[in-house]
């Protein structure tokens, strides 16, 4: 059976058949394994390297965090970051650790994206070593408004976390989220 790729195996008796045994791999094919690569070849990467006007995204699509990272805080620094890479390299700087930069990208992103993104910077505000509370402000997340206005009006100095916590206040309409928000206020005031 070992050449076979698929076979069934049967038993011989005088009873009725009860099961049908099926050995082998279904998947299996003939012929002899197609090349793999571990790395992509240097010669296909060097259109990739362009700094063209995708160059952020081709980055992204190689799965080279490092690199959109790299990318985006060059052309951060240069004054030439567009929204697009704004958008498509803030990832990119999450999951490599640049969360201090993330600050800048999301000051250059349109709005929908930025909200789009938002638990990126929530997420990445958790570290005590990174202060997005001017971005986290315009991104009071749907659904839970009342929790974030409550995490951040503690990092907020005192009036900007009273006018953060009325703001929100006037947003929700749960009874639940209302009590949150005047709980916080007044440990506010």
């Amino acid at each position: 059976m070992a050449p076979a790729p698929f076979g069934a195996a049967v038993r011989h008796d005088r009873y009725k058949p009860w099961k049908i045994a099926v050995l082998g791999d279904p998947m299996f094919t003939l012929g002899p394994r197609a090349p793999r690569f571990k790395d992509v070849p240097p010669d296909l990467l060097d259109p990739l390297t362009d700094v063209g006007e995708h160059s952020m995204r081709d980055l992204i699509l190689r799965a080279d965090d490092e690199g959109a990272s790299i990318r985006l805080l060059e052309h951060s620094m240069a004054g030439t970051l567009t929204p697009d890479e704004a958008r498509d390299g803030a990832p990119a700087l999450f999951r490599t650790g640049r969360l201090q930069e993330l600050e800048q990208a999301f000051r250059v992103m349109r709005a929908d994206d930025r909200v789009a993104l938002a638990d990126y910077a929530w997420l990445a505000s958790r570290r005590p070593s990174v202060d997005l509370s001017h971005v986290l402000k315009d991104l009071l997340r749907p659904g839970q408004i009342a929790l974030d206005a409550v995490e951040l009006s503690k990092r907020l100095p005192r009036g900007e976390a009273i006018t953060l916590l009325s703001d929100a206040r006037a947003r929700v309409r749960r009874e639940a989220d209302l009590t949150l928000i005047d709980q916080a206020l007044r440990e506010v005031r």
